[in-house]
């Protein structure tokens, strides 16, 4: 990232911090206004935005020193498999992200100054900062680019010698399950990105690359919703592998959402694997395991679907600012420290939609607070 140095060893002075997120912030607000804004008929999206994203301006600092003092973050990101799990790209992106998106919702609320809680926005990050070192496996964070590459070039080899020619009924069926996939781990997450993250493009050789599309469900009882129907799916945790010629053009954004041009990229991938990610361990699925699969991922989500229906809006509304707010809670888990971490929500953040008093428009929030047009970028400097 632009004005950090590049060994972890020399810390970085604030207007180094400061240039780093006056870069971020950069891309930040491209994507952001790039990306396709909605409201759901199933959970109010904005509010739990901007309230998950005070959340985590109010817990994460203290929640991220529990966690380092049990686990290096580096050796956090960088143990085992680090594709298949909130150990990923999107999820200590969206970590960062949000919780500098929090700063300036209440900057903006007029609940903090600018100046307020320099040490904890400077532990979040460092945390970020081994993190995403430990996570790609290089002595420096990198420049703005359109790739992510997280993987080390042995498993890249492995995935590369385990591909198998995307014969038509191949295609078809790896393309229905990854649409079904998908669809539910964008249901499980509240309409949000969150199980859903995109790295590459791996090069092959110079006229194809490797794209992978990592699909993350919960396992392990990080979210309650998931309580009833997480039995019903063999494995919760994918990774499917593409290999596209290089006329594809592949563009990672910020938090790790893939654009592809032409955007109709399964048509044109000569080889795929789908595999279920295992702790440290990719397990290629064969064609023959992807229906059944299919099938138990379409009977999960219509139970799931039906069991959102059923909560109020409000808790709805609860569930998704926990999803968001519970990042942190896998990383936790690796380190050993989830029982001694308080998950519970803060009054402070409930407060801002709990039904008893008006607020403004939660959507304007946001883009007042985030994509405001008085700056380059989404963050102001740190002081």
């Amino acid at each position: 990232m632009h004005g950090l140095p590049h060994d972890l060893a020399t810390e970085p002075s604030l207007q180094e911090w400061n240039a780093a997120l006056e870069d971020l912030g950069r891309q930040y607000k491209a994507a952001l206004q790039q990306r396709t804004v909605f409201e759901s008929e199933m959970f109010p999206i904005s509010a739990y935005v901007v309230m998950s994203h005070v959340e985590d301006y109010l817990q994460l600092p203290e929640r991220l020193r529990t966690i380092e003092r049990a686990l290096d973050p580096y050796e956090l990101f960088g143990r085992g498999l680090p594709v298949g799990s909130m150990r990923n790209f999107i999820g200590l992106m969206s970590t960062l992200l949000h919780y500098l998106s929090g700063r300036e919702i209440l900057i903006d609320l007029q609940e903090i100054a600018p100046s307020s809680d320099l040490r904890d926005h400077l532990d979040v990050l460092r945390f970020w900062r081994r993190g995403l070192h430990g996570l790609l496996g290089v002595r420096r964070l990198p420049e703005p680019s359109p790739s992510v590459l997280p993987l080390h070039r042995e498993r890249v080899e492995q995935i590369i010698g385990e591909l198998i020619p995307a014969q038509p009924e191949v295609a078809a069926v790896v393309r229905r399950l990854g649409a079904t996939l998908t669809s539910y781990c964008f249901l499980e997450s509240c309409d949000s990105r969150l199980g859903t993250c995109d790295t590459g493009p791996y090069p092959i050789n110079e006229e194809r690359y490797l794209a992978l599309r990592e699909l993350v469900i919960d396992h392990d009882g990080r979210y309650p919703w998931v309580d009833p129907i997480r039995s019903l799916l063999p494995h919760h945790a994918f990774v499917i592998a593409y290999e596209l010629p290089t006329s594809v053009a592949m563009r990672v954004n910020v938090w790790g959402t893939a654009a592809f041009e032409p955007s109709d990229y399964h048509s044109q991938a000569t080889a795929l694997r789908v595999y279920a990610a295992h702790e440290d361990r990719l397990l290629p699925l064969t064609v023959a395991e992807l229906q059944p699969l299919i099938r138990s991922l379409e009977a999960a989500q219509a139970q799931l679907y039906r069991n959102f229906a059923q909560m109020s809006r409000q808790d709805r509304l609860l569930c998704g600012v926990r999803m968001y707010a519970w990042k942190s809670k896998d990383w936790a888990a690796t380190a050993g420290c989830l029982q001694g971490i308080d998950w519970e929500l803060s009054p402070r953040a409930r407060r801002l939609y709990d039904g008893r008093r008006p607020r403004p428009d939660p959507s304007r929030i946001f883009a007042e607070a985030v994509i405001g047009e008085g700056r380059p970028g989404s963050f102001r400097p740190l002081r």
